[in-house]
C-alpha cells in the first residue's frame, strides 16, 4: 500500500531512509532537505537524533546507492 505524503519523517533510520528515497523519487533533482526538531526538545536529545541521522541515514545517499539493510 502506498504511504500518504507527510511533512514529518519520523521513525527508525531504515524507515526514515526509505521515506527520503521515496521523496527523492517523487521530486527528481532534490538536493537538500531540512532537518530539525520540535521547539523545547532538550539539546542532548537533538544532538543524539542528529548524530544518528548523520551516521545511519546520510551515508546511504552519499554513494549514490540507496541501500537499506534487510
Amino acid at each position: 500500500m502506498a504511504q500518504a505524503p507527510s511533512a514529518w519523517l519520523c521513525g527508525p533510520p531504515d524507515a526514515v531512509a526509505e521515506r527520503l528515497m521515496s521523496v527523492q523519487e517523487r521530486y527528481p533533482g532534490l538536493e537538500e532537505i531540512n532537518v530539525g526538531s520540535v521547539i523545547g526538545t532538550p539539546e542532548t536529545v537533538v544532538l543524539e537524533q542528529l548524530r544518528r541521522f548523520a551516521e545511519e541515514v546520510m551515508p546511504r545517499f552519499r554513494s549514490g546507492r540507496f541501500d537499506i539493510p534487510a
